[in-house]
């Protein structure tokens, strides 16, 4: 049986809006590990470094207690604290890289599990913004992974695309 492909690698960045604990990413990065140790076993034991480390963005408005923020001493791993309506995505992938290095990865791994309301539609601007701003252009992969929850917080002015509901008669009445 063969393994199926995986669409990231260790050069990847990982961003996870609405992070909280940041426990998801901690998932990823565990199973990025075992990623790390059969590959070092299939080169003789060690991991090839060129392929380049993976890098973590947890973002959310508050800092949680009891985070898995320490679980990623071996990792890049950056806590962003701010408004998703104010994150420039690209600037902190970015940002966060060595000034020897390029930006980050042959992918963009985009996730969330619980976005509350207008953040699912502030989480998919962001998105397309940093798509705008340049990043299509390099050739990455982006993937993108969202649970939707809590409707019912929604409320026209935060959603973003009021043209669609404007173009077939219906809006904020």
């Amino acid at each position: 049986a063969t393994q199926p492909q995986i669409p990231f690698d260790k050069s990847s960045c990982f961003a996870e809006y609405g992070a909280g604990r940041a426990e998801f990413l901690h998932i990823i990065n565990q199973f990025l590990g075992r990623l790390s140790r059969r590959e070092a076993r299939k080169n003789g034991g060690e991991w090839d470094p060129s392929r380049g480390e993976p890098l973590f963005l947890a973002v959310d408005r508050d800092h949680p207690r009891r985070c898995f923020d320490r679980m990623f001493e071996d990792r890049r791993f950056h806590r962003i604290k701010c408004d998703i309506r104010d994150l420039d995505l690209l600037h902190a992938i970015n940002s966060f890289q060595p000034e020897d290095q390029t930006p980050s990865s042959n992918h963009l791994f985009l996730c969330s599990k619980h976005l509350c309301g207008p953040a699912t539609d502030l989480t998919l601007q962001s998105l397309l913004n940093t798509l705008k701003n340049g990043e299509e252009k390099s050739g990455k992969d982006v993937i993108v992974m969202i649970a939707l929850c809590c409707h019912h917080q929604c409320n026209w002015d935060q959603y973003v695309d009021q043209a669609f509901f404007r173009a077939i008669n219906m809006g904020k009445e």
